[in-house]
């Protein structure tokens, strides 16, 4: 089982990297940003070869998504495969079968790790906003917010002008909605391999 949690927790780090690179490309950060460039020397393998099977278009980078897809399938893949040759881990832990319903857990899948990631996200623009304006950690805050900017921004449009102590909750709003997401997630992934269980 050890094995299994080390190529989720691997893949899950890869898929939210070919996620990230299509959502950098959405909230229009700079190629050249060093984010940017991290992102790109970890997925062009990949990335490069789907975008020209699925050409981008102005918002959205279809084969860096298409990519993420991909792997969270070769793990959905790699589970099924696991179970059919040992059948005794089917008592030890979420199970996929049947073979074609792969895809649903794989997407189930891709939803919470971005999820999550956008947890992380807020946590860490919640905690640079503490440091100095002058420090090195203060300066990844523009790249942050330009990130969460989508997330933010239609919460902030919805809060009054005037705040308790002039400060801005929207950040806070944005976490607990993402963490009701998440459970919503988790619920929603306990029933598909309940389901399919079932169906084995």
């Amino acid at each position: 089982m050890a094995l299994w949690f080390l190529l989720k927790a691997a893949a899950s780090l890869l898929a939210v990297c070919f996620m990230l690179r299509a959502y950098l490309q959405f909230a229009k950060l700079h190629p050249m940003n060093p984010l940017s460039q991290v992102v790109f020397r970890i997925t062009d393998w990949l990335s490069i070869p789907m975008r020209r099977l699925f050409p981008p278009n102005a918002k959205t980078d279809w084969g860096s998504l298409f990519a993420a897809v991909l792997v969270a399938l070769a793990l959905a893949t790699i589970r099924f495969l696991m179970v059919s040759l040992d059948p005794e881990l089917v008592t030890s832990g979420p199970v996929v079968r049947p073979f074609g319903l792969v895809l649903i857990i794989a997407l189930v899948w891709l939803v919470g790790w971005w999820l999550k990631f956008l947890i992380v996200l807020v946590i860490a623009e919640a905690i640079l906003s503490w440091f100095s304006k002058n420090t090195t950690a203060a300066a990844l805050r523009p790249v942050l917010r330009l990130l969460l900017r989508p997330l933010i921004e239609p919460i902030a449009r919805r809060m009054p002008d005037r705040q308790p102590w002039g400060l801005d909750f929207s950040p806070i709003i944005a976490f607990l909605i993402l963490q009701v997401l998440v459970s919503f997630q988790a619920s929603l992934e306990a029933s598909v391999l309940k389901a399919l269980l079932a169906a084995a």
